[in-house]
């Protein structure tokens, strides 16, 4: 019985991790024909889950959602992007490339005078 129970839940995880791996190799490939502004749009909306469950392709997105923020002069979606970068870096045990992108996340906030958004992100590094 409890082999049973074992092989159900170890087949249930990897379905449960493909599932979130598929779901960001799916959208890097829907989004390549799509406007830049929506590429951006997507990337930025995928779910933490999600995001976490492909790393490497998390990565490569967003920092795709940092050339087109640049691209577009965006600077909120800009802050946006490198906070994901930050979130990958963290995931990657790159503790100095996830402190650089949340300062510069924190920059663009303080000259786009975000305050809400840059007392949401100092409360949540806190409390990391």
């Amino acid at each position: 019985m409890k082999l049973r129970v074992f092989i159900i839940f170890i087949l249930f995880f990897n379905v449960t991790i493909s599932q979130n791996s598929f779901y960001v190799d799916s959208l890097k490939i829907a989004i390549e024909t799509l406007p830049q502004k929506q590429q951006l749009q997507y990337i930025l909306k995928i779910p933490y889950d999600k995001f976490i469950g492909n790393i490497s392709t998390s990565e490569i997105l967003a920092q795709k959602a940092v050339k087109i923020a640049s691209d577009l002069n965006d600077l909120n979606a800009l802050a946006e992007a490198y906070l994901h970068l930050g979130q990958i870096y963290a995931y990657k045990d790159k503790r100095e490339n996830k402190l650089l992108y949340r300062l510069k996340a924190i920059k663009i906030y303080e000259e786009i005078d975000s305050l809400i958004k840059l007392v949401m992100l100092l409360e949540n590094w806190v409390f990391q």
